[in-house]
């Protein structure tokens, strides 16, 4: 085990906290918080805990009033856009460490310093030079949307009431403007039917709002030559027809 050390240089001895030990009085190494880490990002493949467990340990509680940094239960965390940083650190006289995850990219990070050291700025530190690394990595192995063979037959306006919805194509993805909700890309599945698309890293502060629109239908009625009259959405808005 290696010697903790005081700011100053001078060696920490060990002690016993009593019953307040940490973890009971016992070590951890590197690869301990690591499975750690993984139980949490991947419930059904480590078989120590159910999903739903692991879904209530890494929720968030409370925002606080920087609108940047949460709480939770036992994680302090920091919105990294696009995602949502869990760290939690721990500190006892010439010993630090730090579990600090990002459970959508099922990417983590561990420290033990045998010294004091401010944990979270060294995990924030971290996660600038690797999130957009790995981001920009993971995005080229991503698949193209799939796209039509026939793009014109659906772009142009679509009207319902006051509410006017337009497709559009720009740089090979079809996109749906649906007033007031929402502006997302449509993957193609056959002729009349679509779905909403959601690319990763785009569910910032409205995570929760597109999650939900995420793979839903959106339906297109066409004519006999394969011409767009109307789109519908029969999980958002069942029965509502956008015309032109």
């Amino acid at each position: 085990m290696a010697v903790g050390y005081y700011p100053s240089g001078a060696v920490a001895p060990l002690f016993s906290f009593g019953w307040g030990s940490p973890c009971g009085q016992a070590y951890s190494s590197v690869t301990d918080l690591l499975q750690l880490v993984s139980a949490l990002m991947s419930p059904g493949d480590s078989g120590v805990m159910h999903a739903a467990t692991s879904r209530e340990m890494l929720l968030n509680l409370f925002v606080n009033a920087d609108g940047v940094s949460m709480i939770g239960t036992p994680w302090e965390s920091a919105y990294q856009a696009p995602y949502v940083v869990r760290s939690k650190g721990g500190n006892v006289d010439g010993y630090s460490a730090l579990v600090s995850l990002v459970p959508e990219l099922q990417l983590g990070l561990t420290m033990l310093w045998n010294g004091g050291v401010d944990e979270f700025a060294w995990a924030n530190s971290s996660w600038s030079v690797l999130l957009p690394a790995f981001v920009s990595a993971l995005s080229l192995l991503q698949p193209p949307v799939p796209l039509p063979p026939n793009i014109s037959s659906y772009v142009g306006f679509y009207v319902l009431g006051p509410y006017t919805a337009q497709v559009f194509e720009k740089q090979d993805v079809l996109y749906l403007v649906l007033p007031p909700l929402f502006t997302v890309e449509l993957a193609y599945l056959q002729a009349s039917d679509f779905k909403i698309y959601i690319p990763p890293g785009a569910q910032t502060c409205m995570n929760g709002e597109l999650s939900a629109f995420s793979d839903q239908l959106v339906t297109f009625g066409l004519d006999q030559s394969g011409l767009a009259r109307n789109i519908s959405l029969p999980g958002l808005a069942w029965g509502a027809y956008w015309s032109r």
